[in-house]
């Protein structure tokens, strides 16, 4: 979804990511989000950055926000090789931690099973509880055990 946006997909006010896990006529769903000051201080640095790619000085609608140095639109096998570069960069082994181990981990950190359906755009909150809920939720305990039990 991140390497699909297009440049006319945000504006001040929001940005519209495409979906692809639901399908439609589209083959896709169209799902806006608000736009936040460090998200619009991002979008800003990577249209900055876009500048500098063969193509990226052009930015119509429908262009691809992130390209390649070629100016082509990301692939499988180019965001493999990215993220490999930023495994190797930060020292971690291949297995170590992987792209979708963040995805789980925003999930883990929603703060229901509902908003973390919702974000992950799961069809079934069973699958995102089953799978991506890996946190253990927090409790109070009951007023009876807070000092200690009175035993005699």
């Amino acid at each position: 979804m991140i390497f699909d946006i297009r440049i006319g997909d945000f504006d001040d006010d929001q940005i519209t990511l495409r979906v692809t896990k639901k399908r439609n006529g589209k083959g896709h769903e169209a799902k806006s989000y608000t736009m936040t000051p460090d998200l619009k201080a991002t979008l800003q640095r990577a249209l900055e950055l876009r500048k500098k790619n063969r193509g990226g000085a052009v930015c119509l609608p429908a262009d691809y926000l992130f390209i390649t140095k070629q100016g082509n639109p990301y692939g499988k096998e180019a965001f493999k090789s990215l993220w490999r570069a930023v495994r190797t960069k930060l020292g971690l082994k291949a297995r170590e931690i992987t792209f979708h181990d963040m995805r789980a981990k925003a999930a883990s950190d929603a703060s229901s099973d509902v908003a973390a359906q919702e974000l992950l755009h799961h069809e079934d909150v069973k699958v995102t509880r089953k799978v991506y809920r890996r946190k253990v939720p927090a409790s109070t305990p009951l007023p009876s055990a807070r000092g200690g039990r009175n035993v005699a």
